[in-house]
């Protein structure tokens, strides 16, 4: 049944979506008469007003347009007036069909209805006024008509609303029904709005009928397309993308026909048994486990938490995962990454470990810098992946198929945007995808939403985001499951609170699902799989009640108690401070360094001389400069390197290139003692024990495969306390036999900036504590109690602690608990379990755009600050600084170089992995990149106040900002 409502219902907006356009101020826009482009009132509002006074009036045109003004920018849906007072979203035919007209260039505007300015899913209503509606008493050429719409176009309406209607008779659907009915005919009405629009009519009509648009003719610009004809187009092709996208959403195996998949060539790889005795064993039990526990249950989705350690190939077993669960022959998967730069490596490693074609695999990347980087990179040395497969030359990122059926092409004409939805496994990073649940992102919106229907979702490090970013990330969850999709998330160190939120996401998309197509489609798995426990399988029905959270803390439980008996790893020791200061911070930190070195120093040659590598995990880039800054003066005899996510291109590039290579420890250590920069070092060290310390952002703690000896790490949550850990013994895994080889300080550097003052939030910017200075945040909550790690963490009476994943999930750890407790909070409002897209009565709020809105409060990525590019020229005495004066959305400049000053520091003599503007410049050259690309940087400025500076030796950073 709802597929055919939801074809009838596109086609009934897709008929009447424009008829506003028959306004003399529209007619005179379109002929260049207007003397602005700005309307006082927008053409789908001006539709949604005409179409319910025709409802209202017997179907009089005139009469219709005579009444416009009446309650001009009331928000009315059907018969129903949205505000305060009637919360409901979408519940009925009319008010469907009235949602899709008013709304298929944006969403309406939000504006709140409470008080205090507190935001919270009660306080904000929908309304007509600023996006729509920008004069409440608008000229008269803007409610006036200048022609009629055919009375054949009416006619087709009317009979589609009556077959509407007939159709749903006088069924009580719940607002879960309309609220996924309508998403789906929404996004047919904007695709065929677009496909139609691009079609240029070789015939005009008439200079004074009705049009639609206009297009290039020749080297001018001409009226185009007639409104009926546009109408009626829309119409037919809206209804004809609605009942294909409706394919996506069936229950069986083989629906995603249309859609190419994964050959059997690949699959068959993917499922080769792991050698014996390796650690990859575990896979081949949980993809055994995961196909019978498939095999036994009628459910359509499985929601999948793969939770393996370091080291034991998630990233292959992610992709196995959905692969075993689907029910079609030829599966199809996305992979959404967080970090641009983890595409290519992702892509290379399963092209090759998988042996994906190129027509079966594609890789979304940022810009082509990054892709012209990275081939260079492997044109100079030999991949592998975490399976230590090694990887061929030759990656074909653009890659991606472009088979599609007739309707999906025709929706679909560039080339790129066909790979996007066509190919059988897609890597990006989560940001494309994210659009799918970004209904005001419009073109975007639709390409990925065609993605997360037609493929399953794997979700790699899901927990590495913001609470307000995970947001965004669970819409995709949400209406991958209302799809039927399954969705593999991966990390070690998935928490209660996250495991929650997504599983709750989860359950609501099935809940819509069921709510389309019945009772009997409510049913979904759950599976927990990793390297320790064996598989676990819990079924669930959305109408019935919630077991998850007992069943996920057994399962976390069962990981803990599986690392208390494995030799331990990484074992932490207590830094203490002296001073709760700045300084006193750094002294600790140094003290930090020396005595890890002192205790980790691995026997370099027969001479005697020892070495290590080290890893200072800091929050900010500021932090590490200044960190690095002092560490070189400190420790002359030391190596001291910089590696942040604000260098510039080509520094950054070739710095990953050099710490990917020394630190692949797989192998051991003979190939450090090869290398030939690090002979050079040694030889002409002053000291008989060397340290090589590496100062870095969280940008290591993510994704980065290093092995470090030792770590300090600067907490900004427990999650990264877990992380930044993960890189130390990574490959070799030596048991510690007692001996530290990780500090984390007392205090962390926030709480020293502070004075101090534990009133004031300090595992922010990252992390979860809530921070009144952040905007973005949907509500304002106290900070944590006190940021003592000697408090917060569960050491020993000796201050040392074995850190493993399970403290993450550990409920005597403060510091993990006062985390989860934020992310609830900050989550709650969307996915709690009231939450806006969660709860069976969904708020006008989710129809809404605007600084206000959900979307708006939930971003993926957080733009409170201006991106800014710079660009470095001159010699490294004389470096030169050029700021570019606008950028586009990508990144990219868009007019001239301004010069600019910056504060220069002058370099260390001891710095390590530096490349100033003259070893940029010959980079560029070595690599074939122009210096205006690879010497150039994104900053972000967060006030007029942020200055920038640069350290010749640690990179550009913006000067932290005063108390």
């Amino acid at each position: 049944m709802w597929h055919r409502a939801g074809a009838l219902l596109a086609r009934a907006a897709g008929l009447v979506h424009d008829i506003g356009k028959a306004s003399e101020r529209f007619a005179a826009k379109l002929r260049s008469e207007a003397q602005t482009s700005v309307d006082e009132v927008r053409h789908e509002w001006l539709s949604l007003k005409l179409l319910q006074a025709l409802r209202r009036n017997g179907w009089d045109w005139p009469l219709a347009w005579a009444g416009l003004r009446t309650n001009l920018a009331s928000v009315t849906l059907g018969t129903r007036v949205l505000g305060s007072q009637s919360p409901l979203s979408v519940s009925a035919a009319n008010e469907a069909i009235d949602f899709l007209v008013v709304s298929h260039h944006g969403l309406l505007q939000c504006q709140s209805s409470g008080s205090g300015g507190r935001r919270s899913v009660g306080t904000f209503c929908p309304t007509g006024l600023g996006r729509h509606v920008r004069a409440e008493d608008p000229r008269d050429d803007q409610v006036t008509p200048v022609g009629e719409i055919a009375h054949e176009v009416l006619e087709a309406y009317r009979s589609a609303e009556e077959q509407l209607h007939a159709l749903l008779g006088g069924e009580s659907l719940s607002p879960m029904f309309w609220q996924g009915l309508s998403m789906v005919a929404r996004a047919a009405l904007i695709s065929a709005d677009h496909q139609v629009s691009r079609v240029v009519m070789l015939q005009p009509g008439a200079d004074r009928a009705l049009y639609a648009n206009t297009a290039m003719f020749g080297p001018e610009r001409g009226l185009n397309q007639l409104l009926d004809w546009h109408l009626r187009e829309v119409g037919r092709e809206a209804e004809t993308t609605f009942s294909q996208m409706a394919r996506w959403f069936g229950s069986t195996a083989g629906e995603a026909w249309c859609l190419p998949g994964i050959g059997a060539s690949a699959l068959a790889r993917m499922s080769a048994p792991a050698p014996t005795g390796s650690r990859f064993q575990w896979q081949d039990v949980a993809a055994t486990e995961l196909m019978r526990a498939r095999a036994q249950s009628s459910a359509r989705a499985c929601l999948v938490f793969n939770m393996a350690g370091t080291g034991t190939g998630k990233t292959r077993m992610n992709l196995r995962a959905a692969c075993v669960l689907s029910r079609e022959d030829a599966p199809r998967v996305s992979i959404a990454l967080n970090l641009r730069s983890l595409t290519l490596q992702s892509g290379a490693a399963l092209r090759e470990s998988v042996g994906l074609s190129n027509e079966e695999l594609s890789v979304v990347i940022g810009d082509s810098v990054s892709l012209d980087l990275f081939n260079a990179a492997r044109a100079t040395r030999e991949y592998s992946d975490e399976d230590e497969n090694p990887i061929e030359m030759g990656i074909d990122v653009e890659g991606g198929t472009s088979q599609l059926p007739e309707w999906l092409g025709r929706a679909l004409p560039i080339q790129r945007d066909r790979a996007l939805v066509a190919t059988p496994v897609l890597v990006s990073t989560v940001d494309f995808l994210a659009a799918a649940g970004e209904p005001a992102s419009q073109g975007r919106y639709v390409k990925a939403l065609f993605r997360v229907c037609s493929a399953d979702l794997v979700l790699d490090e899901v927990d590495s985001y913001e609470p307000e970013a995970l947001v965004a990330v669970l819409r995709v969850v949400q209406l991958a499951a209302m799809a039927g999709r399954n969705v593999v998330c991966s990390s070690a160190t998935l928490s209660q609170a996250s495991a929650e939120a997504i599983h709750r996401a989860f359950r609501s998309g099935v809940a819509m699902r069921s709510a389309l197509g019945g009772d009997q489609q409510d049913s979904y798995l759950c599976m927990a799989i990793d390297d320790l426990c064996s598989p676990g399988v819990l079924a669930c029905r959305a109408e019935a009640p919630d077991f998850f959270s007992t069943w996920y803390q057994a399962r976390t439980d069962g990981i803990a108690e599986a690392h208390r008996t494995s030799p331990v790893m990484r074992l932490a020791r207590l830094q203490r401070l002296d001073e709760v200061s700045v300084d006193g911070w750094q002294r600790a930190v140094l003290d930090a360094c020396r005595k890890l070195h002192a205790w980790n120093a691995w026997e370099y040659d027969a001479e005697g001389r020892r070495i290590s590598f080290g890893l200072v995990r800091v929050a900010n880039i500021a932090t590490a400069v200044d960190m690095a800054s002092c560490l070189s003066a400190s420790l002359p005899h030391a190596h001291v390197a910089c590696y942040h996510a604000g260098e510039f291109r080509i520094a950054r590039f070739k710095k990953e290139l050099r710490l990917d290579q020394l630190l692949s420890r797989t192998a051991g250590d003979a190939h450090i003692r090869a290398d030939t920069e690090v002979q050079r070092l040694m030889r002409s060290a002053s000291d008989s024990s060397v340290p090589f310390i590496v100062v870095a952002t969280p940008v290591e703690e993510i994704g980065r495969d290093h092995d470090f000896d030792w770590a300090v790490i600067d907490p900004s949550s427990m999650q990264s306390v877990v992380q930044a850990s993960g890189r130390v013994n990574r490959h070799r895994l030596k048991p510690c036999n007692g001996i530290p080889n990780i500090c984390v300080m007392q205090f962390n550097w926030r709480h020293c900036r502070n004075e101090g003052d534990a009133s004031r939030p300090a595992f922010c910017w990252p992390g979860y504590e809530d921070s009144t200075a952040r905007p973005m945040r949907p509500s304002q909550s106290r900070p944590y109690l006190g940021h003592d790690l000697a408090e917060l963490l569960p050491w020993s009476e000796d201050d040392l602690l074995v850190i493993t994943s399970s403290l993450r999930f550990d409920p005597g750890c403060r510091l993990a608990a006062a985390d989860d407790a934020a992310i609830r909070k900050r989550v709650a409002p969307y996915f709690g379990e009231e939450g806006a897209w969660v709860g069976r009565r969904p708020h006008s709020w989710l129809l809404t755009q605007g600084q206000g809105s959900p979307y708006a409060l939930t971003p993926l990525r957080d733009k409170s600050g201006e991106n800014e590019v710079w660009q470095i020229t001159g010699s490294d005495y004389f470096p030169e600084f050029l700021r570019g004066a606008r950028v586009s959305r990508n990144g990219r400049l868009l007019d001239a170089w301004l010069p600019e000053q910056m504060d220069t520091e002058a370099a260390s003599p001891n710095a390590w992995l530096a490349c100033g503007p003259e070893a940029m410049a010959f980079a560029c050259e070595e690599y074939q990149i122009s210096q205006a690309e690879g010497m150039a940087t994104t900053m972000v400025r967060y006030s007029a106040s942020d200055r920038f500076r640069y350290d010749l030796s640690f990179g550009i950073s913006r000067v932290a900002r005063s108390l």
